[in-house]
């Protein structure tokens, strides 16, 4: 369990902090908005994620399934390559949430009666 959840947290945080000090060496105009930087991809990465993840089970749909493979990838690229302080994160959210509103779960007749016979088989 630590290396998987306390380790990749431990990056991040060393990571933010010696931007900050890089940052504030640097003396760097930006540096007072740095903390809305941080929000907004920290909301990017959480609303992404959650995105994805609803995404997944959205549809069975190939170009569904390949599209949330992709998109937690770049997640990842994102989380742990990108520079935080970037706008990447939400327009990573936006295109998950785009694609999750388009990929309307569309089934047929066809389908539906096969479930149903399958359920009936199977008890």
């Amino acid at each position: 369990m630590d290396n998987f959840i306390f380790e990749p947290m431990h990056f991040l945080m060393e990571r933010r902090m010696f931007l900050g000090i890089k940052a504030k060496a640097q003396n760097d105009p930006d540096l007072i908005n740095y903390s809305k930087y941080d929000i907004l991809w920290f909301v990017g990465i959480i609303l992404s994620f959650l995105g994805v993840f609803l995404l997944m089970f959205r549809s069975k749909h190939i170009t569904i399934v390949c599209l949330s493979l992709i998109y937690s990838i770049i997640w990842l690229f994102v989380l742990f390559i990108f520079n935080p302080l970037t706008y990447v994160s939400l327009v990573l959210c936006l295109f998950v949430w785009i694609t999750y509103m388009f990929s309307g779960k569309v089934s047929s007749k066809k389908d539906d009666s096969t479930y149903f016979v399958r359920k009936k088989n199977n008890w």
